[in-house]
């Protein structure tokens, strides 16, 4: 596992990237699961996109609050999972590059949660803020890739990153943002071997 954090400057927006953070039995694990989410997923219009001023949605993929889909969270693997990073966050040097992160500090969000998204082809999420305090970004694909696409766009900072399996990228939710298209062969369609990408959105109560 390998963490870099990025400072609190208009230059260098406050984020954060763990990479290689789930080991081999978690991801065979969370590929079990995504592969038998993905035929259930719904469009956009389902998954509370937001959309512009003519309605139209602003993201194109499929997608599910896996929070609403099991009435147990325990049931689900992902959600079990998942949750470790809280266990694991570098909250303390995450704080000496950007004060934001001390919100942190209490390690348990009051609120959190989780949408999994899939993109194929043509598939993207134009600009956009996150109604959340904090946007935790966690990528999955098959290897080797079989997409070009689906950067992440940090839209006012002119920064864009680019997914890596297993990676995981933390934001402001404030901060706008945006999906590149994924481009992919058709012949690959319909075969799990988009883009995935699993969003925590935390939330704190007052």
């Amino acid at each position: 596992m390998s963490i870099k954090i990025f400072g609190d400057r208009e230059e260098n927006p406050s984020l954060v990237i763990i990479k290689d953070f789930y080991n081999e039995s978690e991801l065979t694990l969370i590929w079990k699961e995504l592969e038998f989410l993905t035929p259930k997923l719904s469009p956009p219009s389902q998954t509370g996109s937001a959309v512009t001023p003519n309605k139209t949605p602003l993201k194109n993929n499929k997608g599910m609050f896996l929070d609403y889909t099991y009435n147990d969270r325990n049931t689900s693997d992902i959600l079990s999972i998942i949750k470790r990073i809280f266990e694991y966050l570098p909250v303390d040097d995450m704080k000496r590059y950007s004060s934001f992160y001390s919100i942190l500090e209490s390690n348990c969000p009051s609120i959190c949660s989780t949408l999994l998204s899939y993109y194929e082809n043509g598939d993207d999420y134009k600009i956009h803020k996150d109604v959340s305090v904090v946007t935790i970004m966690t990528y999955f694909f098959k290897e080797p890739k079989f997409f070009s696409g689906g950067d992440l766009i940090l839209s006012d900072f002119d920064v864009t990153i680019e997914p890596e399996n297993n990676m995981i990228v933390i934001i402001p939710g404030l901060y706008n943002h945006e999906v590149s298209e994924v481009v992919m062969e058709e012949e690959h369609s319909g075969k799990n071997l988009g883009r995935y990408c699993l969003t925590q959105f935390i939330n704190f109560k007052e």
